[in-house]
């Protein structure tokens, strides 16, 4: 890439010497396309230029051509960061940029490594402008060089439209545009020449570097094998030497276990030693011990014969058990029946007692209703009485004789007052018979128990009773003195003027009257008491009622208890079944123990036998073993000795398995970091871009026809963009375009 920067910069070189020598060079069979384009990057005219030279001379042809350029250049105007036409940006103050984007139209699908990969033809453009210093200052270009000279600035950039997408690379990053930036107070801007060129790359003559590339795959292929081979040779010394390593540990754990395991065989031989002759002890003992386990054998056997005898006494026993109390529970299942149904019939008696208040009250009303009619006959005979009274005065001032005959009538009419005493006793009846039905609810709410509560409620309703009884006989008595003093007609005939009679009569009537309104007062004051009596009555049945609901409780929890009853003699019942089976189970167990008693018996009367044998025995053990303790301290020494000799070994071997894996790592990573990674670059990257390279130079050559069919040598573009001056006059450079010989053509 360097070498291809260096022909760019000698490209650029060229420009000021194109920009002021405008006679062509002589070039043989080429072609030049001049083309002139106003500030808004419009290509307005091109002439093309063709140099042929051969045996007859040099021929110069210049024709016109609307044909469109390979690449196309847009040109835009910033003003303080805002874009703005080249027309309004003349003569203006600021931070002005100018940017220069080329776009490579010469598109090519070409095969690349076996991929179809696009690629365009490597044009390469070199574009110059002169800035004017007086106004303008800080000039900058983003790729290319400013020459300054004091007064002027010439500006040269170049671009490569195209190529960064055609050598696919990002390391380097290729310009596609040119950015021109500057600080002014009265922008004007000269033409801006460019050259393009896609003959670059076959200037170079780039043979003798792949050549040397090819030179350099090969050695990197050499170079990538020796390593691999290194790398593989390194991994088979690594694992031997871990072989030989884990051998080593093996044998140190080995050489360890064998030390420890004699360490532990010599104090196991004398413990073994010492417990030998403990042994020999210890089987006198035990000898004793088993005669004495074999007379306690004899008597467990006697005893688990009395066991048994019971168990089976037991098991009888239970069996009865079961029997009787399966009638037990099927008495309680009969009283938690009876008890289910309690709860329906105390609601069912305060339903009744609910009923009889009610009734008791609407009696209370009508009596009220009777008094009032009672209240208002006893006034009708006290306006008797008083209007007897009354005549009675009359007669008393009448004198004694008279003359003629005087002839006086008197009626009074009962009926009303009659009917009323007959309601009323037809009431009164009717509560007598009420009473007496809550006298025998409660009489069966007793159930043959001397309840108080109850007793009291009965004889506040036989007090009722008596008073409503009393109260009738005065209605009786009432009735009877009306029918007697009062029903009918009386009348008195005074036929002489004897006034005597008819004071008599007055007397009379006037003391039937009396007697009326004195059996009318006796009736209003019993039914009084009636009605007294009544109100008692409901006191009592609201009494009788909250009575009741205090009995009501305990019936309902006897109701509750009598359920929790049942369930609880099927409890009992389940667990006794269970005890019995149980007592068989126990009898059953009993009986095997009774018969591994006489075995237990049996054998510790062998056991007996063995165990003076064993004490025979012991004696010949602890003489072996005091031989065997000699050669158990023998090999402890040994296998210590071995043992640390092994450590050593060890040590070495860990040593050298950490050497090895070191230098695997090491050749892996210079393999994989170093080697690995050059042959990928080579093999790839640069493979890859050194193809791209003669893919490009290929497309550069074929791009050899423009003007017309005929192919060139080569083929250059200049074009020449407007100059931005600020003010009306126009300026042609229409002269730059054709040589002192050409035809003088103007821009219309």
């Amino acid at each position: 890439m360097n070498i291809k920067l260096k022909r760019v910069a000698s490209s650029i070189m060229l420009v000021p010497f194109l920009f002021y020598t405008m006679p062509v060079l002589a070039f043989t069979n080429e072609e030049v396309i001049y083309s002139k384009m106003d500030t808004s990057s419009n290509v307005y005219k091109s002439i093309v230029s063709t140099t042929t030279e051969n045996e007859a001379g040099t021929e110069n042809i210049q024709e016109d051509t609307n044909k469109e350029l390979p690449i196309k250049c847009i040109v835009k105007y910033e003003l303080d960061g805002k874009e703005i036409s080249a027309e309004e940006i003349a003569g203006k103050s600021g931070k002005v940029k100018v940017t220069l984007n080329f776009d490579n139209t010469q598109e090519h699908r070409v095969n690349i490594n076996g991929k179809t990969e696009i690629m365009y033809t490597p044009f390469v453009i070199v574009a110059g402008v002169i800035i004017n210093n007086d106004n303008n200052k800080n000039v900058k270009i983003s790729n290319g060089k400013i020459i300054n000279d004091g007064t002027k600035s010439i500006v040269i950039g170049y671009a490569l439209p195209g190529m960064q997408e055609s050598l696919n690379n990002d390391d380097v990053e290729l310009p596609d545009n040119i950015e021109i930036t500057m600080e002014t107070t009265n922008f004007e801007m000269g033409s801006v020449m460019s050259l393009y060129t896609s003959n670059i790359l076959n200037e170079l003559d780039l043979d003798e570097v792949y050549n040397k590339i090819d030179d350099i795959y090969a050695s990197v292929d050499k170079l990538k094998t020796a390593t691999d081979k290194l790398q593989d040779g390194s991994i088979v010394l690594r694992d031997g030497v871990s072989s030989l390593n884990d051998g080593a540990n093996k044998l140190n754990d080995g050489t360890h276990s064998l030390n420890n395991g004699a360490q532990e065989l010599s104090k196991g031989i004398n413990a073994l030693n010492n417990g030998a002759k403990t042994l020999g002890a210890g089987t006198q003992t035990l000898a004793q011990g088993i005669n004495d386990a074999n007379s306690g054998a004899q008597a467990l056997s006697a005893g688990s014969t009395q066991v048994k005898n019971g168990s089976e006494e037991l098991s009888e026993g239970m069996k009865t058990l079961n029997e009787k109390y399966a009638t037990l529970d099927n008495g309680i299942q009969t009283i938690a029946e009876s008890a289910e149904s309690l709860p329906n019939a105390i609601d069912a008696v305060k339903g009744g007692i609910s009923g009889v208040g009610d009734g008791l009250k609407s009696l209370k009303t009508n009596l009220q209703g009777v008094q009032g009619n009672i209240s208002a006959l006893a006034n009708g005979a006290s306006n008797v009485s008083s209007g007897l009274t009354q005549i009675n005065t009359i007669v008393e001032n009448m004198p004694s004789q008279t003359t003629g005959t005087t002839e006086t009538t008197l009626s009074v009419d009962n009926t009303q007052s009659m009917a009323a005493i007959d309601s009323a006793e037809g009431l009164s009846n009717s509560a007598i018979s009420t009473l007496q039905g809550v006298q025998s609810a409660l009489d069966s709410l007793k159930n043959g128990e001397n309840d108080a509560e109850i007793e009291s409620q009965k004889a506040q309703i036989q007090s009722a009773i008596s008073n409503m009884s009393s109260s009738n006989s005065s209605l009786e008595t009432a009735k009877s003195s009306m029918k007697t003093e009062v029903t009918g007609t009386a009348s008195t005939t005074i036929t002489n003027p004897d006034m005597s009679t008819l004071k008599s009569v007055v007397s009379s009537v006037n003391s039937g009257a009396s007697n009326l309104n004195g059996g009318i007062q006796s009736l209003n004051n019993g039914f009084g008491e009636f009605v007294n009596g009544a109100d008692a009555l409901i006191e009592g049945n609201s009494n009788l009622a909250n009575g009741f609901n205090e009995l009501a409780k305990p019936l309902k929890e006897l109701s509750s208890s009598a359920g929790e009853l049942s369930a609880g003699s099927t409890s009992v019942k389940t667990g006794i079944a269970t005890l019995t089976n149980g007592s068989e189970n126990l009898n059953y167990g009993i009986a095997k123990l009774n018969a591994g008693a006489e075995q237990l018996a049996n054998g510790t009367d062998q056991l007996n036998k063995g165990a003076i044998t064993l004490n025979d025995g012991t004696k010949s053990l602890v003489s072996g073993i005091d031989k065997i303790k000699d050669g158990g301290d023998k090999l402890a020494n040994g296998s210590n000795e071995l043992a640390n000799a092994t450590v050593s070994l060890k040590d070495g071997t860990g040593k050298l398995l950490n050497g090895a894996n070191e230098l695997a790592d090491g050749i892996a990573k210079y393999n994989n970091e170093g080697i690995t990674k050059i042959y990928n670059t080579v093999n790839g990257d640069v493979k890859g871009t050194i193809n791209r390279l003669k893919k490009l130079e290929e497309l550069g050559r074929e791009y050899n026809k423009f003007g017309s069919d005929e192919e060139r040598d080569e083929i250059k573009f200049i074009t020449i963009l407007d100059s931005i001056k600020n003010s009306k006059k126009e300026e042609t450079n229409e002269n730059l375009l054709v040589d002192n010989t050409a035809i003088d053509k103007k821009s219309k």
